[in-house]
């Protein structure tokens, strides 16, 4: 018998479509057991094998089940969006130093310029060479570099952080997608739930 009590949902609501969300990765809620720990590793999608494996699929999940379902999956997409929010402001932070080096030319030596002593805090200098620069490479250490080394270093940190936004970028997306299954598995189980206790009742 299922989670539901043993009731599946409409025929009209395939159970491919919430089967659908078995690529999605979730912790195991707190008080729900281990359904859901299986189910989005093993949810079955329905005429996809011959056999049965009895495994579980998001159409044997009780509506509470599946608002917590829904809920872990929404966390997780806001936790992998501010991520992505965060790489990109990392990305525009070497893009933007790769064009500060590019800008130094010759004619630069000598020249008044902002130096950072803290994220907010600056004092005023003057560019003491024009060849060769200094280098943040985090933690508080810096690398004394030239300038066609100092612009390869920022451009392999846009292609690497770039690498990671599409990974991440491709990860909210299958979230999305996830959110959009199970709540349309949730207003049919919901749907299912109500039109079962009418008949109970008449």
């Amino acid at each position: 018998e299922g989670a539901s009590g043993g009731r599946s949902l409409p025929s009209s609501i395939p159970s491919r479509l919430c089967a659908a969300a078995a690529g999605i990765t979730v912790r195991q809620p707190a008080g729900i057991g281990p359904t859901l720990a299986l189910l989005l590793l093993a949810a079955v999608v329905e005429g996809a094998s011959g056999e049965d494996s009895g495994k579980i699929d998001l159409t044997k999940l009780s509506a509470e089940q599946l608002r917590r379902l829904h809920q872990q999956i929404g966390q997780e997409e806001g936790h992998l969006t501010r991520s992505y929010k965060q790489l990109q402001a990392a990305s525009n932070g070497f893009f933007e130093a790769k064009q500060a080096v590019r800008a130094v030319k010759p004619e630069s030596l000598g020249a008044p310029v902002l130096v950072p002593l803290t994220s907010a805090l600056y004092v005023k200098g003057k560019l003491a060479s024009a060849d060769r620069v200094l280098v943040d490479i985090g933690t508080g250490y810096h690398v004394e570099k030239n300038l066609t080394q100092a612009e390869e270093y920022f451009q392999r940190k846009v292609e690497y952080v770039g690498k990671s936004m599409k990974r991440v970028e491709g990860s909210i997306l299958d979230k999305r997608k996830g959110l959009d299954v199970v709540s349309q598995c949730l207003q049919a189980r919901m749907q299912a739930d109500k039109e079962a206790a009418k008949a109970e009742g008449g």
